[in-house]
C-alpha cells in the first residue's frame, strides 16, 4: 500500500472509531485514545447538499416492493429484506446511531440491552452486551431478541449475523453514513416496530431543525471552517461526510471538502495554507458542559474554547494557524456531533448559532 493510501486508511479507521465511541474515543481536546470499537465499515459519506436534498421519506431500497417482496417489507443496508407486518418487541441495537433513533421514536422500552458506547441516561438501566462489533454472543442469545440491529459490512459483525441467522433471529444490517441514510433507517425501523407515524415525525423534526439552522445565517455570507477530528495526527472531515453536511447547513464552508476521502489525514502546513476562519474542536464530558451554551451571549467567549485556543497556541504547527493565533476556536459537543443520527439537525442549529448568532471577529 502506498504511503498516501495507508494514511487514508488510518484516517478512516480513526474517524470510524470516533463515531462508534460517541465521539469520545478520539477527543482532540483531551487526546483520549481508547482504541476500542474501531469500526472497519468506514466513516461517513454524506454530501453537502444532503441536508437539503429533499429525498422523500422511504425513498431508496427500503421504499420499493419488488422481486416478490411484500409491501411493508424493508431492505437493510446489506441488501437483505426483512418482513414487515409483525412489530418487533425485543430489540438489541449494536449501532449507536440506530439506538439513538430507536429511543427518539419511542422504542426505549423495547430495547433489551445496550452497548458500552450507549451512555444516554435513559439506557443506563440496561445491561451491556459489550462492543458494537464484538458483543458477547452468549449474552446476546440469552436476551432472546426478535430483532438485532448490527453494523452492515463490518468484518467484526459477521459472527453476530451468522449466529443470529442460525437462531432464526432477524438481523438488520445498518450503515448510517449520510442524512439520507438516517431518514431511510428511521423509516425502516418505524416499519419494523409498527411506529411509522413516530418515525415520520422524527424525520420531520430533523428537517425543521436543519431549516432553522439555515435561517440563522440567512442573508449572511458563510464562513470557512475546519472540523478537527484529531490533532495528532491531524485528521479532519472531507467532503461527502455527514459532518460536512451539518457544517453546510450551519453556514460553514469546509475548507477540506476537496481533500479526498471521508476522513483525510492532513498536514499542518495545509491547515495554515487553507486558512480556515474557524477551527471546530470537539470536547466531551465536563468540558462540553462548560463550552456548549447553545446560544452564546454577544461577545462571549466560551470557557473551553478559550482554553483550547491557549492549548493549540503552544503546539508546534497548530500555533502557526491564523485561526489559533486569533483565538477563533469553536468548541463543539463531541457527543452531539459524533454520530449520523437523529441529533444532526440539533448539531447544525447549535453550530449555526455559535458561528453566526454573535458578532464575529
Amino acid at each position: 500500500m502506498s504511503p498516501a493510501g495507508a494514511a487514508g486508511k488510518l484516517g478512516r479507521l480513526f474517524a470510524a472509531a470516533c463515531l462508534l465511541a460517541f465521539g469520545a474515543a478520539c477527543d482532540p481536546a483531551c487526546d483520549r485514545r481508547d482504541g476500542q470499537g474501531a469500526a472497519r465499515e468506514g466513516a461517513a459519506a454524506a454530501s453537502a447538499n444532503s441536508a437539503q436534498d429533499g429525498t422523500p421519506l422511504g425513498a431508496g431500497p427500503a421504499g420499493r416492493a419488488s422481486d416478490g417482496a411484500r409491501l411493508g417489507d424493508v431492505q437493510d443496508d446489506r441488501g437483505r429484506r426483512l418482513a414487515g407486518g409483525t412489530p418487533r418487541r425485543r430489540i438489541v441495537s449494536l449501532v449507536p446511531a440506530a439506538t439513538e433513533t430507536l429511543v427518539a421514536i419511542g422504542a426505549t422500552d423495547r430495547l433489551a440491552a445496550r452497548t458500552d458506547y450507549d451512555v444516554q441516561p435513559e439506557l443506563a438501566h440496561l445491561p451491556s452486551v459489550g462492543g458494537g462489533l464484538d458483543p458477547s454472543l452468549e449474552f446476546l442469545v440469552q436476551l432472546d431478541p426478535d430483532l438485532v440491529v448490527a453494523w452492515a459490512g463490518a468484518d467484526g459483525a459477521r459472527a453476530t449475523e451468522t449466529r443470529m441467522d442460525d437462531l432464526g433471529v432477524d438481523t438488520y444490517g445498518a450503515a448510517p453514513q449520510t442524512l439520507a441514510d438516517f431518514r431511510r433507517l428511521a423509516a425502516n425501523l418505524g416499519r419494523l416496530l409498527g411506529l411509522e407515524p413516530k418515525a415520520d415525525s422524527l424525520v420531520a423534526v430533523v428537517a425543521r431543525q436543519l431549516a432553522q439552522a439555515r435561517a440563522v445565517w440567512a442573508g449572511k455570507a458563510p464562513v470557512t471552517a475546519m472540523y478537527v477530528v484529531s490533532r495528532a495526527p491531524a485528521i479532519t472531515t472531507g467532503g461527502g461526510t455527514f459532518l460536512d453536511s451539518v457544517m453546510a447547513a450551519a453556514g460553514a464552508v469546509n475548507v477540506f471538502a476537496d481533500a479526498g476521502g471521508g476522513w483525510p489525514r492532513i498536514s499542518l502546513e495545509e491547515v495554515v495554507s487553507r486558512d480556515p476562519r474557524y477551527l471546530l474542536v470537539p470536547v466531551s464530558g465536563d468540558d462540553a458542559a462548560r463550552a456548549i451554551r447553545g446560544r452564546a451571549p454577544p461577545g462571549a467567549e466560551p470557557d473551553e474554547a478559550a482554553a483550547l485556543a491557549a492549548r493549540l497556541a503552544e503546539e508546534t504547527g497548530w500555533a502557526e494557524a491564523p485561526a489559533v493565533a486569533a483565538g477563533r476556536i469553536v468548541a463543539v459537543d463531541a457527543g452531539l456531533f459524533g454520530r449520523p443520527g437523529p441529533r444532526m439537525g440539533e448539531a447544525a442549529l447549535r453550530l449555526a448559532r455559535l458561528l453566526h448568532g454573535a458578532p464575529r471577529r
